[in-house]
């Protein structure tokens, strides 16, 4: 149990701050639709940190870090067979 949480702890902390991102979301259109006469500042502020987190999230297991992971690997790979 260790190793599979050891392996896979940046992908459910993705997946968690992921699911936070879509609550917000939805609970910040819900919140426009009903009571359009209120001051949304403190919840859009909410919403851009989320969004942010999301985006930092994501960029790092698809974006450069993943490309910086694979091209380790294929540099390990190489010096093995050599």
């Amino acid at each position: 149990m260790k190793d599979w949480l050891k392996n896979n702890f940046s992908y459910l902390l993705g997946f968690l701050i992921g699911l936070i991102w879509a609550i917000v979301t939805v609970y910040l259109f819900y919140m426009i639709a009903h009571f359009p006469q209120a001051d949304f500042t403190a919840i859009t502020a909410l919403y851009a940190t989320v969004s942010t987190t999301f985006g930092v999230v994501v960029n790092y297991h698809f974006g450069s870090s993943s490309g910086s992971a694979k091209k380790t690997e294929i540099i390990e790979a190489q010096s093995k067979i050599q």
